[in-house]
């Protein structure tokens, strides 16, 4: 394919790699022995004077003295520590720190957990004695094996919040309670317990065209217990009733005993049925049905009965001495707004039902050695503000994302530098199953975000993407991405969609792995303007793709054992990528045509007099692909994709590239390594350095997982 004037000069490595210029935040911290120490303890009192013999009980006593200090105007020059001592803190109420609480450069006041476990709990704990048996009218719904085991607990009388009948259609936990066991996320009751159900055909897709009365799909089930579900009492079942990266809960409306069909109560965008299959769907959609009484099945399953207002259980082994929790409370555990210079030091904030810890419009924030679990929320939250960071955190069993960002102005492509760092993520969008990811930057509703740089972080065990981002100039190195996509389909371990202005962005040095059902980095639907540099993609479907979009370059990457090794299409034709899209409504709500935008990404004033519909300026250059099933994949006409460049890719097909041990996952090159040889360009990629790495909170590391996950 030709090269389009001037791309060799636009792609050089001094373009490509240092176009963006970083600052890291400055860290927030202490003098060496700050002339003031507040004391915070379980067993403190609020009337004491926060000395280490007498201290608060309340960080909120503390809050208060520090504020007295700065109206006072005898705020310590060089800022106050707040000492937490060990235990647990409920919390009904986030702890709030507002402008009235900022600290100065010279003097920031940080709030730091001392030596031991430091945790806000926002779970309601309840006892063995608050559960009773059921009824004999009860007991004859419950299935033949739970006789005899299931327990109930009356939530009016604990004083729940959360205990209304779920919407017709959400994606996202329903804003129902959690119930935990010693820390461990209880299951609602599900059939089947796991996998899931197909549809044996569909009888109505519902898909209606605009203008068209709304009508709710209707499908045949396979087996015939769905006619013993009680639809008088709310019946929720759960699916990818269309396309395998939308999943919705709906309420049904009916069943027909005699024929197994389900009516649904509220319509699904599309209609359902495969989008792929024909009138009758394809025989293979997945779908579930949660929260019903007469499905509780195993030991640890609860449900709440809506009408009722009762939740029932099969309550595990030792139940009566376990630790029972209910989350319940509907905002954060720690909130800071629009101040500045706080630093947060090793927190847990579990069993809430929003996010963890949310920084909004705020500036030099630090959350820093901070533990987010058992949230239906995200872990840890940015909004807005600049020079924020988020460092050697771990964030697990969320119901949405791990850590969301947000920042910058895009119309002036003023950088946020909000900083990203040596974070373990795992098991997040337990509720939200779809665009959840890990890391959520800049897109599907996090806000505008520009100029942010996420390092070094570990993700796994993600049933969506990995890292999701939007927006521009972000720097994405140093990353782990493993056991994505394990629920869903079509979707990236790095994934941004659907916007030719969302770039600048670079993705260097990421090691993504172990994730068969994953694109590596995924350019999704006419996506332009990044670059993906020097990263591996090992055990995927997929190593990056191009789909459809504009300027992007990927250059000197290893691909090794993936189904598709390169991938570019020319989609915009088939879906008329054109002045009639979304895209270019997405280019013409931003300044594109006038500085800073001509400066920084100057093909862009080109695009509206240009044929958008073919794909141009993609550079595919220098790459090393290996024993995968296809070493490069174009879809298109040739004519359609000749304004990008596709050259001096390696494909060793099955010999061996020389990695120092890849049984161990060690995909270090040696020098001697034959893709050096005959590649002589090829720049060596930093494995070494790929990850999470030891500092003075993150003293062991956690195994890499180096098998794929089961098939879902």
């Amino acid at each position: 394919m030709s090269s389009p004037s001037g791309i060799t000069n636009r792609h050089s490595i001094v373009t490509l790699l240092g176009v963006l210029a970083f600052n890291h935040p400055p860290t927030v911290a202490l003098a060496a022995t700050p002339a003031l120490t507040l004391f915070v303890s379980p067993d403190g009192n609020d009337s004491s004077d926060g000395s280490p013999e007498h201290p608060f009980a309340s960080p909120e006593r503390a809050r208060l003295a520090i504020r007295s200090l700065k109206s006072a105007n005898t705020l310590p020059v060089d800022g106050i520590l707040v000492s937490i001592q060990p235990g647990s803190y409920s919390r009904s109420t986030p702890l709030l720190l507002t402008a009235e609480d900022a600290g100065s450069p010279t003097a920031p006041i940080v709030w730091k957990a001392a030596s031991g476990k430091v945790t806000f709990d926002a779970g309601i704990h309840i006892l063995p004695k608050h559960f009773q048996p059921v009824d004999e009218e009860t007991s004859k719904r419950l299935a033949p094996e739970a006789k005899g085991h299931v327990l109930w607990v009356d939530l009016n009388a604990l004083a729940i919040r959360h205990k209304i009948e779920f919407p017709l259609n959400f994606d996202n936990g329903g804003n129902l309670i959690e119930f935990y066991f010693n820390g461990e996320r209880l299951p609602l009751s599900r059939w089947p317990n796991s996998g899931s159900a197909t549809m044996e055909r569909v009888t109505d897709k519902a898909d209606t065209a605009p203008g068209e009365p709304k009508r709710n799909g209707k499908f045949i089930a396979r087996e015939d217990r769905v006619a013993t579900w009680p639809v008088d009492r709310g019946v929720w079942v759960e699916g990818y009733w269309r396309v395998p990266w939308d999943n919705r809960t709906l309420k049904v409306a009916s069943i027909d005993p005699a024929t197994r069909e389900i009516t649904l109560a509220a319509p699904v965008g599309g209609g359902i049925g495969s989008k792929y299959g024909g009138p009758q769907g394809s025989g293979t959609e997945a779908w579930w049905a949660v929260n019903l009484l007469e499905e509780i099945d195993q030991p640890g399953e609860w449900c709440v009965d809506f009408k009722s207002e009762r939740l029932y259980w099969w309550p595990k082994e030792k139940w009566q001495t376990a630790s029972l929790v209910l989350s319940d409370m509907s905002e954060p555990l720690i909130r800071a707004e629009k101040t500045a210079y706080l630093r947060l030091e090793g927190f847990q904030v579990e069993n809430g039902l929003a996010n963890g810890i949310e920084i909004r419009d705020s500036q030099y924030v630090e959350v820093v050695n901070c533990t987010a679990r058992n949230l239906a929320g995200s872990g840890i939250v940015i909004q807005r503000g600049e020079h924020n960071t988020v460092r050697s955190c771990d964030v697990s069993s969320v119901g949405h994302s791990g850590i969301v960002l947000s920042g910058g102005n895009r119309t002036t492509l003023q950088p946020c530098d909000h900083l990203v760092d040596n974070n373990h993520i795992q098991k997040v969008g337990i509720l939200k199953k779809t665009y959840a990811p890990g890391i959520l930057v800049g897109i599907f509703g996090s806000g505008d975000a520009v100029g942010a740089r996420v390092s070094h972080n570990f993700v796994h065990d993600v049933p969506h993407g990995g890292i999701q981002y939007g927006g521009n100039n972000h720097i994405f190195e140093y990353n782990e991405v493993s056991h994505s996509v394990l629920t869903s389909d079509d979707m990236g371990a790095f994934y941004t969609t659907n916007d030719w202005t969302s770039c600048g962005n670079i993705l260097r040095y990421n090691f993504v792995h172990h994730s068969p059902n994953a694109v590596a980095f995924y350019m999704d639907d006419g996506d332009g303007g990044d670059t993906i540099f020097g990263n591996i993609a090992y055990e995927m479907q997929s190593g990056p793709s191009v789909c459809g979009g504009h300027y992007n370059t990927v250059l000197n990457n290893l691909v090794f054992r993936c189904k598709r090794g390169l991938f570019m299409d020319s989609r915009g034709v088939p879906r008329v990528y054109d002045k009639t899209s979304p895209l270019f409504k997405k280019l013409k709500a931003v300044p594109f045509d006038q500085a800073p935008w001509t400066e920084q990404f100057p093909y862009l004033k080109d695009l509206p007099d240009s044929d958008t519909r073919l794909p141009q300026g993609n550079l595919v250059a220098r790459n090393v692909t290996g024993d995968c099933e296809k070493s490069v994949r174009l879809s298109g006409k040739t004519e359609e994709l000749k304004g990008s460049t596709l050259k001096d890719n390696l494909d060793l097909q099955k010999r061996d590239p020389g990695f120092v041990d890849e049984s161990k996952g060690d995909l270090t090159l040696k020098p001697d390594s034959v893709i050096f040889k005959e590649l002589p360009d090829f720049e060596v990629i930093p494995f070494q350095k790929i990850g999470l790495y030891k500092d003075e909170f993150r003293s062991n590391l956690p195994d890499r997982q180096l098998e794929n996950p089961p098939k879902h």
